[in-house]
């Protein structure tokens, strides 16, 4: 199963702490966070990558090449404009005829992704998302999930009204496991929002989506935020 990592973001947020390198590549543990994520997901079965590209692609493509040194293979797509998360998919789809998983470039996270794999199998869904809960829900859009079943039910995208947390209300956190036929759903050469506008648009098709929601213990820290940065910084130099 092939592995899609989203590593075109320009990492704005970033740029008082890091210049010329794209935000996949901030450094941490010795090595760049792209890095980490694809060894993590080596370790759980995955060898076979694609890569988005728009921002110093070089930095990317000069250290990782085809991935053969580190065990892998890497195939990469360049974005000449940002075409956001779904957009992203789709420009990659000669390569995506099978399920696949995904993950935000910008993301440390501790989960196995084989569990999604593994619901989406056994339950038949259209596709698997791992969801958190959060105490900024204004600032989230919103999955509202089945707590008997995990099956999500409902999406509230930003802007909505909900502002107090209750049982059953998530944000992704942002890895999936998705069904080849989403590329149906996405349109070409423009930005699609993936959580904002291709999630509501299967609901409302009938598609059965499940989350996976993060458990005690697991980590998943969106790098891209200055503050979190510091804390995987801190979390590695306790290691």
């Amino acid at each position: 199963m092939k592995a899609v990592i989203l590593g075109a973001g320009l990492g704005t947020r970033l740029q008082h702490l890091i210049t010329n390198i794209p935000k996949v590549m901030v450094p941490f543990g010795g090595k760049p966070l792209l890095l980490h994520i694809i060894e993590r997901l080596k370790v759980q079965g995955f060898n076979e990558f694609i890569v988005n590209l728009h921002y110093y692609p070089d930095v990317i493509t000069d250290f990782f090449g085809d991935g053969s040194k580190f065990g892998v293979s890497i195939q990469y797509s360049y974005e000449q404009e940002l075409l956001e998360s779904a957009g992203a998919i789709k420009k990659m789809e000669q390569w995506l005829t099978e399920d696949f998983v995904l993950i935000y470039g910008d993301t440390y996270f501790t989960i196995d992704v084989r569990e999604l794999v593994k619901i989406k199998h056994t339950t038949n869904a259209f596709g698997v998302i791992s969801v958190k809960h959060t105490q900024h829900l204004s600032q989230a859009d919103v999955l509202e999930v089945d707590l008997a079943t995990n099956r999500v039910i409902k999406t509230h995208s930003r802007p909505h009204n909900i502002t107090e947390l209750r049982e059953g209300l998530y944000s992704s956190s942002p890895l999936y496991c998705w069904s080849s036929e989403i590329l149906n759903f996405i349109p070409l050469d423009r930005k699609v929002h993936l959580d904002r506008e291709i999630v509501p648009k299967l609901l409302e098709a009938g598609k059965i989506l499940y989350a996976r929601p993060l458990r005690e213990g697991e980590t998943v820290i969106d790098v891209g935020k200055p503050d979190n940065y510091q804390k995987v910084l801190e979390l590695f130099g306790k290691q």
